[in-house]
C-alpha cells in the first residue's frame, strides 16, 4: 500500500513533466545535458554528469527524470525518518504526501534543476544521522554519509545550510569518531570518491563544449567554478551590493511565501511541531531549529529584489531545502496534536473513534487542498512554449549573418539551447559579452568564427570588437552593453557606430520592426500561470522592448502609432506602471486630457520623485493639460533635483 502511493506520487509527477523548455537556469542545464558542457559557478558537475549519462544510456524524459525521482525518493526518507520517531504508517504517510505537492518543490520537479537531487541528498543524510541520533545510539555515524555529503558537495553548495544541524545530532559520538583511524581514514576516502564528480568539470572543458564559462580545464578555471569568483564567494549573483532593506524584506519575504504554501494552519502545525520537540526530544529540536537560523541567514545573504519576477523566481528555488525542514516540523505537528486529543477523555464510543481518526483526516484532507490547489497552476507547466518561442523569436528576430549577443540569463540560455543543441540560425554569429575579455573564449570566438577581425583583442576592447565588425555584419544585442547608438529591433537593439548613420537608418528601422512585432509570440498568460514567475518574466520582455519601441516612435513624431503600441502593452498588462506613464505623455501630446487625467491621478498617488522618466511623464502631463496646477512647481523642482540645472523643461515635455 506504502509503496503503491510513492509509485502514484511518480506517475503523477511524470505525467505533468514540462516537455519544453523552462526558464533561468533551467534552460541552461538543457544545455549542458545534451552537450557534455559546463554550467555556471559552481558548475554542478554531479548534476551534469547524471544528466548525459541518462541521455547517453536513452533513458526516457532524461532532462526531468532526476528532478521527478529525486523528489519521490526524499518523500520516501521522510515517511522513514518518521517512523523513527512514531510507529504509525499512515501519519507518516502524510507529511511525505504533503512535501511533494508543495508548489516550489513541485514546480522544480517537473522540470531540469538541482534543487531536488540537493535535496535527496539532504534527506538521505537527515534519515541517516537521524536513525543513529535516536536508534543506533551506541554506533559511529553511518560510513554511507560521507559518500553522500561528498556527492552533495558536487551538486549544491547550499547543502552548506545542514552541516551545523547535522553536527549537533553527532556532536556525542565525535570523541569515538576521532579515536577510531580505520573509521575515519575510510570515512574521508568516502568522501573524496563523492567528490571525484568534480573532475566532470576539467574533463568536460578539456572537448571545448559549447558552455564552459570558466574554461575549467586549467587550475584558474577550476578555481573560479568551484569558489565562484567570478560573481564574488560571498556574494550571491554578479553585480549584488548590499543593500539592508532589500535584505531584511528577503527573510520576510520567506514567511509570505510559507503562509501561502503552507497556510495559516500549516504554520501553526508547524509551530506546533517545534512545540513537541522542545518538550519531547532537544537534540532533533535543536537541529531543526539552527537548520531555519542558517536558512533565515541565507535568505538575508541572498539579497533579492522581489519585486522583479525574474529575482523572485530565483529566490523560490531556495525555499525547496528550507521546506524540507519545515515539513519535518509539520509532521511532529501532527504527532503533537495526535497525541493532545487521544489523551482527551472521552466517554461516547463514537466520538472517541472519531477523535482517533481526526489526525488523518485532517492531514490528507490538508494534503488534497495543497494539491487542487496547486494543481491548478501546475498543470500548465506540460504544455510551456513560451521558452522556446521566446529563443526562436529572438534567433529569427535578427537577419541572416549578423552578431547576435543575448545577456540575461533566460535569453542566452534559451538561445543557447536552439543554437547549440537544436542547431537553430547556425548562420548566426553567437557572441557571449560576459566573458569576452577571457583568453580561452576569444580563442573559441577566433576557432569557431575565423572571418571576425580580431585586432582589438590586443586591446580586450569589446566596443572596438563591436565598431570594427558592425563594418561588415549588422550587430544585435539584446540589451545595449557597448557605447554607440542603438535602436529598437523586436526582441533586440541594432547597434550604429555614429548617431548620424541611427538616424539616417530611422525609416527602415519603423518598416522592419512593423514587419517584426505582428509575428512575435507574446505570452498571453492567465492569473494562474502568472504564479509561474519565468512565464512572467518572459512577458516582461516582450513587453519591454515594444515599450521601447513605443518610446522611438514617439521620439520620430509618429505619436498615433506609439499610442497603438503602447495601448498594446497594457492590454496585455494593465498595471505596467512604465506604459501608463508613456500614454499619459501620449493622450497629453494629443490633447485628450480628459483621458490623460484619468490615467494621471491614480499614476501620481505613487509617484516616483527619484524616477527621471515617471517626473517627465508627469511634466509632460501639465505642460500640455494643467500648467496653472501649484503641483507643476513641484514636479519641476524634484527634476531639477536630478538633473542638469540647465534642462529645458519644455523641450523635456516634448521629446
Amino acid at each position: 500500500m506504502v509503496n503503491i502511493l510513492f509509485v502514484i506520487e511518480f506517475l503523477v509527477l511524470y505525467l505533468l513533466q514540462a516537455r519544453g523548455l523552462f526558464g533561468g537556469d533551467s534552460a541552461e542545464y538543457s544545455i549542458i545535458g545534451n552537450t557534455w558542457s559546463v554550467a555556471h559557478p559552481p558548475g554542478y558537475p554531479l548534476y551534469s554528469f547524471l544528466l548525459n549519462l541518462l541521455r547517453v544510456l536513452h533513458f526516457p524524459s532524461y532532462m526531468n527524470l532526476i528532478s521527478m525521482l529525486s523528489t519521490v525518493l526524499v518523500s520516501f526518507f521522510i515517511y522513514k525518518i518518521f517512523l523513527l520517531f512514531k510507529k504509525d504508517r499512515v501519519l507518516a504517510l502524510i507529511p511525505a504526501v504533503v512535501y511533494v505537492f508543495l508548489f516550489p518543490i513541485w514546480l522544480y520537479s517537473e522540470v531540469p534543476e538541482v534543487f531536488a537531487l540537493n535535496n535527496l541528498f539532504i534527506a538521505s543524510i537527515s534519515y541517516l544521522l537521524l536513525k543513529n541520533y535516536t536508534i543506533d545510539k551506541n554506533r559511529p555515524p553511518s560510513l554511507l554519509i560521507y559518500l553522500l555529503f561528498g556527492l552533495a558537495a558536487t551538486n549544491q553548495q547550499t547543502i552548506i545550510l545542514f552541516v551545523p544541524g547535522w553536527f549537533l545530532l553527532m556532536k556525542d559520538k565525535i570523541k569515538i569518531i576521532m579515536a577510531d583511524k580505520i573509521y575515519l581514514a575510510k570515512a574521508f576516502g568516502l568522501f573524496l570518491l563523492g567528490f571525484s564528480f568534480y573532475l566532470y568539470a576539467p574533463i568536460a572543458s578539456s572537448f571545448n563544449p559549447p558552455f564552459d564559462v570558466e574554461d575549467a580545464k586549467t587550475l584558474s578555471g577550476l578555481f573560479r567554478l568551484f569558489f565562484r569568483t567570478t560573481y564574488g564567494t560571498f556574494t550571491s549573483y554578479i553585480g549584488s551590493k548590499p543593500d539592508l532593506v532589500i535584505q531584511i524584506l528577503g527573510v520576510l519575504s520567506s514567511f509570505i511565501y510559507i503562509l501561502l504554501d503552507f497556510r495559516v494552519i500549516g504554520l501553526v502545525i508547524i509551530l506546533a511541531g517545534l512545540v513537541y520537540l522542545f518538550k519531547k526530544n532537544r537534540g532533533v529540536f535543536k537541529f531543526a531549529l539552527l537548520t531555519i537560523i542558517f536558512e533565515l541567514v541565507f535568505f538575508f545573504y541572498i539579497n533579492f529584489n522581489l519585486t522583479i519576477a525574474f529575482a523572485a523566481a530565483t529566490y523560490e528555488r531556495f525555499l525547496i531545502s528550507y521546506y524540507f525542514i519545515l515539513v519535518l516540523l509539520f509532521g511532529f505537528g501532527l504527532i503533537f496534536i495526535d497525541t493532545f486529543i487521544k489523551k482527551i477523555p472521552i466517554k461516547n464510543h463514537h466520538l472517541k473513534k472519531i477523535a482517533g481518526l481526526f489526525v488523518y483526516l485532517f492531514g490528507f484532507g490538508f494534503a488534497a487542498i495543497i494539491f487542487l490547489n496547486n494543481f491548478s497552476v501546475i498543470r500548465y507547466v506540460k504544455n510551456i512554449n513560451e521558452l522556446d518561442n521566446y529563443a526562436k523569436d529572438i534567433l529569427d528576430n535578427v537577419p541572416k549573418g549578423s552578431i547576435l549577443a543575448a545577456t540575461s540569463d533566460n535569453s542566452s540560455f534559451t538561445v543557447g539551447y536552439y543554437y547549440y543543441v537544436k542547431k537553430y540560425r547556425p548562420d548566426i554569429i553567437l557572441l557571449s559579452v560576459g566573458i569576452f575579455n577571457r583568453q580561452y573564449y576569444q580563442e573559441i570566438l577566433q576557432r569557431r568564427y575565423p572571418f571576425l577581425n580580431y585586432s582589438a583583442f590586443k586591446k580586450n576592447d569589446l566596443n572596438l570588437f563591436i565598431k570594427e565588425n558592425s563594418r561588415k555584419y549588422q550587430v544585435y544585442f539584446e540589451t545595449p552593453s557597448t557605447t554607440g547608438y542603438w535602436a529598437p529591433y523586436g526582441l533586440v537593439w541594432k547597434y550604429y557606430p555614429t548617431e548620424k548613420l541611427a538616424d539616417a537608418d530611422k525609416a527602415n528601422i519603423i518598416e522592419a520592426n512593423q514587419k517584426i512585432w505582428p509575428h512575435l509570440h507574446i505570452p498571453k498568460l492567465n492569473s494562474k500561470q502568472l504564479n509561474i514567475y519565468h512565464l512572467e518574466t518572459v512577458r516582461d520582455d516582450y513587453l519591454g522592448k515594444l515599450l521601447s519601441y513605443a518610446k522611438y516612435l514617439l521620439a520620430y513624431g509618429d505619436i498615433d502609432m506609439a499610442k497603438k503600441y503602447t495601448e498594446k502593452i497594457l492590454a496585455n498588462d494593465p498595471e505596467r506602471r512604465d506604459a501608463k506613464g508613456l500614454l499619459i505623455n501620449i493622450l497629453a501630446k494629443q490633447g485628450d486630457c480628459a483621458n490623460a487625467k484619468s490615467l494621471y491621478d491614480g499614476f501620481k498617488k505613487n509617484l516616483v520623485t527619484t524616477d527621471t522618466e515617471e517626473l517627465t511623464r508627469a511634466l509632460s502631463y501639465y505642460y500640455y493639460c494643467d500648467k496653472n496646477n501649484p503641483d507643476l512647481k513641484n514636479i519641476l523642482r524634484e527634476y531639477q533635483l536630478i538633473n542638469p540645472p540647465n534642462t529645458n523643461p519644455q523641450s523635456t515635455v516634448t521629446r
